[in-house]
C-alpha cells in the first residue's frame, strides 16, 4: 500500500537536459515499490515516456520501462529509501558504463526543511527596495519543471528559466511580476517563456533549486541596464 510518506511529485535536478525534469506519483507499482511517471525539459524523442522505479536488483532507476532493467540514471541498492532520500546517483557514461554524478538529484518540493548547503523553501529578501522584508514561500505552479516561488504580498514570483542569463545563455533564476507568468507548466521552455520576463536575475549555480541563503551576485534592471547588486536572503522555516 502506498502510504502518506510518499511523495506525490519528484523533481530531477542535472545539469544533463535528458535527466531534468517533474516526476508524478503513478497507479502502478514495481516489486512492491511505488512508480512515478516523469515529464521531462528535453524535447528528445527519448524522453516522451519515463518512469523512476525500482528494477530487478533493488536499484531506483530513471528509465524507459519499469518493466526493463534498463535506463539512464541509478541509484544502487536503495534499501527501502525513497528516490529523494538518495544522496549518490550514477549516470551513464556514453560509452555503455556507469560513472558517480554529484549533480544528479532528486527532491520531494513540498519539503521545507533547510539543507546543509543553504538550500531552503521559505525566505525573506532583503537589500532590493521593491522586495524589502518580503518573504517568499514556494508556489503551487511549477514553471520549466523546477519549483518557483511566489511572494507573500501576490506581487512577485521567483521562477528558473533555461537559458536567460543574460547574454550568456545560461540557467539563471528571475523575479517578475505574478501577472507575467502563465498558469502552467507542461508546454516546453521555449514556448512557455520566448522572453523569460523578468526585472532582477541570478545565474542558476546549483542545479535548479533555489539556494536561498546563499550570498550571490544579481543583476537588476533599472535604466535600460543591468546592475549587480547584492541581496540578503535569509531561510525562514517558521513562516507558515
Amino acid at each position: 500500500t502506498i502510504g502518506p510518506a510518499i511523495p506525490m511529485q519528484l523533481f530531477i535536478d542535472s545539469p544533463h537536459s535528458h535527466l531534468q525534469g517533474e516526476c508524478t506519483l503513478s497507479h502502478s507499482t514495481n516489486r512492491g515499490f511505488p512508480v512515478w511517471e516523469c515529464h521531462h525539459a528535453c524535447t528528445d524523442i527519448h524522453c516522451d515516456q519515463r518512469y523512476t522505479f525500482t528494477d530487478s536488483h533493488g536499484n531506483w532507476v530513471l528509465g524507459p520501462n519499469y518493466a526493463k532493467d534498463t535506463g539512464w540514471a541509478m541509484a544502487s541498492h536503495h534499501g527501502g529509501r525513497l528516490p529523494h532520500q538518495i544522496t549518490e546517483w550514477q549516470r551513464q557514461d556514453g560509452k555503455g558504463g556507469w560513472i558517480v554524478d554529484p549533480t544528479v538529484r532528486m527532491y520531494d518540493p513540498r519539503l521545507n526543511s533547510t539543507a546543509d548547503d543553504g538550500r531552503c523553501s521559505k525566505f525573506w529578501v532583503e537589500g532590493i527596495d521593491r522586495l524589502n522584508n518580503v518573504p517568499f514561500v514556494p508556489s503551487d505552479t511549477v514553471y520549466n519543471f523546477r519549483q518557483s516561488y511566489r511572494s507573500m504580498d501576490g506581487e512577485h514570483v521567483i521562477y528558473w528559466c533555461p537559458s536567460c542569463f543574460l547574454l550568456a545563455g545560461k540557467p539563471a533564476w528571475k523575479v517578475t511580476s505574478g501577472t507575467d507568468l502563465p498558469s502552467t507548466s507542461k508546454d516546453p521552455p521555449s514556448a512557455t517563456y520566448p522572453h523569460c520576463p523578468g526585472w532582477l536575475i541570478t545565474e542558476d549555480t546549483t542545479g535548479g533549486e533555489f539556494a536561498s541563503s546563499v550570498s550571490i551576485t544579481w543583476y537588476i534592471y533599472s535604466d535600460d541596464v543591468w546592475n549587480d547588486v547584492q541581496p540578503s536572503l535569509t531561510c525562514y522555516d517558521d513562516l507558515l
